[in-house]
């Protein structure tokens, strides 16, 4: 029996390092930063690709030809025939298309930054899942092209924040400061544009003669004097103001 005791000892302890190990794996994986190894396309020879478009609209060669002889992709060669027949185009111009299954293009793209930005000056930032699911009711208010996989979640995916993120340099993941309600609404670039509106006020009494500091004499006696223009003064009430931005009006 003893020998089976120490056999359930040893699975335990075997079963409960297993569970660390994978456990500590985990935490590894989880933590590395995420690399994609897509395949790497080569660039497209614009002067062939000319060449061929032109030979295949004039019926000199068939599209299999001519991407054959041309070294130019097939599936490449048919979606510039079709879209310069569409065009309706005399000469044929070949413009890249790297974007082509991004769901916004540039200029929508530049409208969600510039509204991430002006929300994070208001101290009213979004997160990755906020700015995710911002980019879904964008793209469905625009009748938008994207995967299915956005409306089961009602949000972009995390792919797609990602290359965002990616494509503009401006926006970054920040840790931001907690801010009171109270600080905002004084310090809000709005408020803070009035400064200048706010003014302080004060009055102070300043009399024409001088009044004498005190003086080093003898002991013993009761009254001593000291020089000035007059004994009796004139009050004179001056008044100073100052705004928030340090403007000071004349007394």
């Amino acid at each position: 029996m003893g020998w089976m005791v120490c056999l359930v000892d040893i699975t335990e302890s075997y079963v409960h390092l297993t569970v660390l190990v994978c456990f500590a794996i985990y935490k590894v994986v989880k933590n590395m930063p995420r690399s994609k190894l897509g395949v790497k396309r080569h660039a497209v020879n614009t002067d062939n690709l000319v060449s061929a478009l032109k030979r295949c609209v004039s019926a000199e060669m068939s599209i299999r030809e001519a991407a054959r002889t041309y070294g130019v992709s097939k599936s490449t060669l048919i979606r510039h025939i079709n879209v310069f027949k569409a065009s309706g185009a005399s000469i044929f111009k070949y413009s890249a298309n790297n974007n082509a299954k991004q769901v916004f293009n540039n200029g929508e793209e530049l409208i969600l930054e510039k509204y991430l930005i002006t929300a994070s000056r208001y101290y009213y930032g979004l997160t990755k899942k906020e700015v995710r699911c911002l980019a879904y009711q964008y793209a469905v208010a625009n009748n938008k092209k994207y995967t299915h996989f956005w409306n089961t979640q009602n949000a972009a995916g995390k792919e797609w924040i990602r290359q965002f993120l990616k494509r503009h340099t401006n926006l970054s993941l920040r840790k931001p400061e907690a801010i009171s309600l109270a600080r905002s609404t004084r310090f809000h670039p709005v408020e803070t544009s009035h400064l200048k509106k706010v003014w302080n006020c004060d009055e102070t009494g300043v009399t024409t003669v001088n009044v004498p500091p005190k003086i080093v004499g003898p002991k013993g006696i009761k009254q001593i004097g000291q020089i000035t223009s007059g004994e009796r003064g004139v009050n004179v009430t001056i008044i100073a103001a100052i705004n928030a931005i340090l403007t000071i009006s004349h007394p």
